[in-house]
């Protein structure tokens, strides 16, 4: 459910972060730039009218001594201002940094479930824009606050000035700022409302302009003459951008053309009483300047602070979406419930049927099966069947939408999921290599040498240990070219023997799954890895996924698959004695097609 955000919310928020990064400072800071930087603007009025009230009266001492200490004050108060503007804006960057940490720290429980969900997407897209700009969201509001308090700081010394010489000049010029400020809230309406568009519409261009940069992409664009395509695809997305771009931008021009009236009363009414007054005889020519000065000053600050306040309602609209990303609760409870004792591994599935939250269609109906300790289980069907969406069940990644899952007897609805994940080992279909060194990418960090030597040891198992000392730094040789200009690129066979180094080093598993990770590799070379697998996990229960049902027939049993239903399950030989068998029917298919090869197809 999604939690309400207020203007009290972002309030507390803003306090919050400045307790969090210990920065209780920032406040001092803040009125200490709202006093100083505020009152350059005041010194640049009232000085020139004592500078010009001396000239008139012609004392060439006073004239020399105002002028000297304008001169001083206005550098020492500028000097200060500089220097608290620039530790602000550190401060603002450092906090932004630590409110980008807490977003990927967000991220490291999340669910699958939520990580493949396109509203999920949509949130983060919008929470992410909050920091994507140093003048927007969290950044944004700060900023505006802190360049503001000097601004109204200096108004309320206008005020003063003009309430000494006239104050129906402070009446009219607030009361065209006001209406310039309803019109400036009005105008950032059309913003606050189509912001979660525009920043869905800026995901989809940059993600055609990233895809055309990234050379993952690269082979494929060139050899199948993607890249027109792919081009026009941003075009028309940019293009999309720009159109509601452009009409923000309108809307705040149409509402911008009331300023010139508005200035012109302030101006011309300004202008009518100072020239009065003069004739009058009742004020002096320094009087006169400094009036004409502070009306000027005065109605531009006016604009300026109400239209940058009107930003601020955008900015802490933006805020707001960013707190509410963080409110609501993605992560999977990885630390809660029951713990599962893993001697043993007893695994059943009861009458489970599952649909993902995006989709009405279900991927498994009424599945049910029993995988008894230290078995070996294939997985096999054409794609679609539900062999992949089994998988993710079984990790945790999704609960049921109706029957359940036990792992010695425990319902994964129950489970604590953190230490359930911790003794399960899944190489998955698409393999991910990390800009990191080899050693890293299969232990996950800095290894010690006891580390070192299992990952080396799995590496060798895996079959690509031989291929690893060919490199200069060996084991050590960093992968991609991302981050160090050595980098490697492994082939996809290569990246899917690491993807099985990796499952081979986690310790104490008792459960191992295989998601087709040798598809990148010949039927001859997938059959062997299977086979060595086999004799690797001889003592853990393993599922198996394969479309070449050759590389799995040693297995204890096989499970079919169609349309997310078991259509027949068995081991080979029991399955190849079906008439018209589908599991037959599909082995012999394959075999003709790898009939020359020493892949032994034989029933």
């Amino acid at each position: 459910m999604n939690k309400t955000i207020s203007k009290k919310d972002v309030y507390n928020f803003h306090i919050g972060v400045f307790k969090e990064d210990k920065e209780m400072f920032m406040i001092l800071i803040f009125i200490l730039n709202m006093i100083i930087t505020g009152s350059i603007p005041l010194v640049a009025v009232i000085f020139p009218k004592y500078i010009i009230d001396s000239i008139s009266s012609s004392d060439l001492k006073m004239t020399l001594i105002f002028i000297g200490l304008f001169g001083v004050v206005s550098m020492i108060l500028t000097l200060f201002s500089i220097k608290l503007n620039a530790m602000a804006n550190g401060r603002f960057q450092a906090s932004s940094m630590r409110r980008k940490r807490n977003y990927a720290e967000k991220f490291k429980n999340v669910s699958m479930s939520h990580l493949e969900d396109a509203n999920f997407h949509a949130k983060r897209n919008e929470a992410f824009d909050t920091m994507k700009y140093s003048n927007r969201g969290f950044h944004g509001t700060l900023t505006i606050v802190f360049q503001q308090l000097p601004e109204i700081f200096c108004i309320i010394g206008f005020i003063i000035i003009l309430g000494l010489f006239n104050p129906i000049v402070i009446v009219a010029a607030f009361i065209c700022a006001i209406a310039q400020f309803l019109l400036a809230l009005k105008a950032k309406d059309f913003m606050i409302h189509n912001h979660g568009e525009l920043a869905e519409r800026d995901r989809n261009r940059e993600y055609y302009y990233d895809i055309t940069h990234d050379s993952a992409f690269g082979k494929d664009i060139r050899i199948n003459n993607l890249a027109n395509s792919l081009y026009n695809r941003f075009v028309l997305k940019t293009k999309e951008f720009l159109e509601l771009l452009k009409a923000k931008d309108l809307n705040e021009h149409k509402f911008s053309l009331f300023d010139v009236p508005f200035l012109l009363i302030t101006n011309g009414l300004t202008y009518y009483l100072v020239i009065r007054a003069y004739f009058q005889g009742s004020v002096s020519l320094g009087t006169i300047s400094m009036a004409i000065m502070t009306v000027l000053a005065i109605t531009i600050k006016l604009q300026t602070t109400f239209k940058e306040i009107a930003r601020l309602k955008e900015e802490t609209a933006r805020t707001m979406k960013y707190i509410s990303f963080f409110s609501e609760e993605y992560d999977c409870d990885s630390e809660d419930g029951t713990v599962c004792k893993f001697e043993d591994v007893n695994i059943e599935f009861r009458n489970v049927s599952f649909q993902y939250p995006s989709s009405s269609q279900e991927v498994l109906k009424n599945v049910s099966f029993k995988i008894s300790n230290n078995k070996k289980i294939a997985l096999v069907g054409i794609n679609g069947s539900g062999k992949t969406t089994i998988v993710k069940l079984l990790c945790g990644f999704y609960v049921p939408t109706k029957g359940d899952i036990f792992i010695n007897g425990i319902n994964t609805k129950d489970i604590n999921l953190k230490s359930y994940q911790e003794n399960i080992a899944v190489v998955f279909q698409d393999v991910n290599l990390y800009a990191a060194t080899i050693l890293e990418n299969i232990t996950g960090q800095n290894p010690s040498e006891e580390e070192k030597n299992r990952a080396i040891d799995a590496l060798n198992q895996a079959g690509l240990l031989d291929r690893v000392k060919e490199y200069k730094n060996q084991e050590n040789q960093n992968l991609l070219k991302v981050i160090e200009k050595d980098g490697v690129d492994l082939s996809g066979g290569e990246a899917q023997k690491l993807a099985i180094a990796r499952a081979i080093y986690k310790e104490n598993t008792k459960l191992i799954i295989l998601d087709e990770p040798t598809a990148a590799l010949d039927a001859i070379a997938e059959k062997r890895i299977y086979e060595k697998f086999s004799e690797i996990v001889d003592n853990q229960t393993a599922i198996m996924i394969s479309h070449r049902l050759a590389s799995t027939k040693f297995c204890d049993s096989i499970i079919f698959l169609e349309n997310g239903m078991i259509y027949e399950e068995g081991s080979h030989n029991e399955l190849m004695n079906y008439d018209n068998g589908k599991y037959k029917n599909m082995f012999m298919t394959q075999g003709k097609y790898y009939q020359n090869d020493e892949v032994n197809y034989d029933a």
